[in-house]
C-alpha cells in the first residue's frame, strides 16, 4: 500500500495534527536506548561464546528493547490516554490498552522511495512511503510469549519444579529476534491516532532521525 506525502514544514502546520515536541524528544530518546542496546548486543556476539552469561545479557537487552517499544507506543499516543494506563509498566498490557483506542498501534515497518532527481514535484516533495511487502520483522502477536520467555530465563529456577528452560531454543531464538525488532524499527512509522499525521522514524549507524510528513494521497 502506498502513501504520498510532503515533508512537512513545522513553522506552518497547525499544532493540534503534531506530536508534541516533548513526546517527539521522549521517542527519539527510547530509539537511541534501543539502539545503544542493539549494538551491545552485537559486541556480546563477537565477544563471547554461547554460554550462559551470554543468553542472560541478550535476554536482558532485548526484554528492555520491548519494553521500550511499548513505551513509545505510549509515548506517541500518550495526552490521548487516561492516568491509569500512562503508569503502566508491563508492556502487553500497555499495548492491550492502546488498541482499544488505536486499533494497530504497533510501529509499522516502511520503505522511503525518493522521487526521481528530474520529476516534477513540490519543493518539499519527499517521495513515498510504501508498507514494506515482507513480513521479517517482530509483529505484535509475538510479544507476550517472547517477552514472558525472556523473563523466565532471567530468574532462576527452583531446582525441584520438573520444568526447565531448554538453553538450546534460547540459543537459537535470540539471534532471530533481534533480527525481527531491527527489521521492525530500522525505518518506520510511528503509529498515532490521527491518519493525516506521519511521522517517519530512522535508526541508522549515524543516529535516530524522526521526519513529520503530511498526507498529500488517499486517506
Amino acid at each position: 500500500m502506498r502513501d504520498d506525502y510532503l515533508l512537512d514544514d513545522l513553522d506552518t502546520i497547525p499544532d493540534p495534527i503534531q506530536l508534541s515536541s516533548d513526546a517527539l524528544n521522549e521517542y527519539r530518546r527510547l530509539m537511541i536506548d534501543i539502539k545503544t542496546r542493539s549494538e551491545f548486543i552485537e559486541q556480546l556476539d563477537t565477544s563471547l561464546p554461547r554460554h550462559i552469561g551470554w543468553l542472560e545479557s541478550v535476554c536482558l537487552q532485548i526484554r528492555k528493547i520491548l519494553e521500550n517499544i511499548a513505551y513509545a507506543c505510549l509515548v506517541a499516543n500518550g495526552q490521548h490516554m487516561p492516568n491509569k494506563i500512562r503508569r503502566k509498566y508491563n508492556p502487553d498490557e500497555i499495548l492491550s490498552k492502546l488498541d482499544q483506542v488505536i486499533p494497530g498501534c504497533w510501529p509499522e515497518p516502511v520503505l522511503a522511495n525518493k522521487p526521481e532527481p528530474t520529476a516534477r514535484r513540490h519543493p518539499q516533495d519527499a517521495g513515498t512511503i510504501d508498507t514494506r511487502p515482507s513480513g521479517d520483522w517482530l509483529i505484535r502477536a509475538e510479544l507476550p510469549e517472547i517477552y514472558g520467555r525472556l523473563g523466565d530465563l532471567l530468574h532462576n529456577r527452583n531446582p525441584l519444579r520438573s520444568s526447565y528452560n531448554d538453553i538450546n531454543y534460547f540459543i537459537t531464538r535470540l539471534p532471530k529476534w533481534h533480527h525481527r525488532i531491527r527489521r521492525l524499527l530500522t525505518k518506520h512509522k510511528i503509529a498515532i491516532i490521527r491518519e493525516e499525521e506521519m511521522y517517519l522514524v530512522q535508526i541508522s549507524p549515524n543516529g535516530v532521525t524522526i521526519t513529520p510528513f503530511v498526507r498529500i494521497g488517499p486517506t
